[in-house]
């Protein structure tokens, strides 16, 4: 019985290991040859019509205005003027400050206000007190670049600054830059 099984075995990983056929490349490609499709009737049809009147348009030069799209334009741009008039209602949004200080002791908060005055005087302060942090950040950004732009300068004399994510007067941080 177990010579049995050790012939079948051998003959059965023999087979795995022997080389499978594959199909050759004639008899495929023969069919291949072969096949056709008449695929007209999903290609885009152009009129020739307008292709000539669009080469005599070119050689006069003068080009018909379409009166359809004018008035889009005319849409468009009344639309456009009416969010440039909501946009400028809106005084708060999301933007970066850059937080300056964060300690308890109160000498310490009014030697970085005045050092903040003296050095860096378009920067808007902002100082906040929870008890018994003092806090100044300073700046008002839109964007994260500007903001690490002041940061390098302001962590030379600082040391432990950091860009923070808050509602900011976007305004003033427009005419800020």
């Amino acid at each position: 019985m177990l010579r049995n099984f050790l012939f079948i075995l051998i003959v059965l990983s023999a087979a795995a290991c022997a080389r499978r056929a594959t199909p050759s490349g004639s008899g495929s490609s023969g069919q291949m040859a072969n096949y056709s499709e008449d695929i007209s009737r999903l290609l885009p049809k152009y009129d020739t019509a307008e292709k000539t009147s669009a080469d005599s348009k070119e050689s006069t030069g003068a080009e018909p205005v379409n009166t359809a799209f004018s008035d889009d334009n005319e849409k468009v741009n009344a639309a456009l003027d009416k969010i440039i008039e909501q946009n400028k209602t809106y005084n708060n949004g999301q933007g970066f400050r850059i937080q300056v200080f964060s300690g308890n002791s109160r000498s310490d908060f009014e030697n970085a206000k005045s050092y903040l005055l003296r050095n860096f005087p378009q920067l808007e302060i902002y100082e906040s007190y929870s008890q018994p942090t003092y806090r100044i950040r300073v700046g008002d950004f839109l964007y994260y670049q500007d903001a690490d732009k002041y940061n390098g300068s302001l962590r030379q004399r600082f040391g432990t600054t950091r860009i923070v994510s808050e509602k900011i007067n976007i305004k003033k941080a427009l005419n800020s830059k």
